[in-house]
């Protein structure tokens, strides 16, 4: 017989619940989200090769290394933001582009990558 009502958690979840909090009471916001990017990019990497058939997995492996990109404008987004000047076939780029704008940008490919390789999965013939 358990000491526990049977609705609530088990007390794993309340210890892990717990370890989230101190972490997360004791960590820079912005380190923490850095850190949750490259979790959310290995999770999306798993999902990219277990979605790839067995002979596409070269092609699989390459889009794990796409992952950098989006890496990159999260974790760097005041360093690509204050790019400005020439840009290939002509173009030139005048202002500073915000960091927050970068850093967004890097989330919404990060988090479209598993989305659209789990639609492909299932839409697949």
């Amino acid at each position: 017989m358990t000491d526990q009502p049977p609705d609530s958690p088990p007390k794993f979840w309340h210890h892990f619940v717990a370890v989230i909090t101190e972490v997360s009471s004791n960590t820079d916001r912005e380190f923490a989200l850095k850190l949750f990017a490259v979790l959310m990019a290995s999770i999306n990497a798993i999902i990219i090769i277990a979605v790839a058939p067995g002979g596409l997995l070269p092609n699989a492996l390459s889009a794990c290394a796409f992952q950098l990109v989006p890496l990159g404008l999260i974790w760097f987004p005041e360093e690509l933001g204050s790019f400005t000047g020439y840009v290939s076939r002509g173009g030139y780029i005048d202002t500073e582009t915000p960091p927050i704008l970068v850093s967004a940008i890097g989330w919404l490919i990060l988090l479209a990558i598993p989305t659209i390789a789990t639609l492909a999965a299932f839409h697949s013939p």
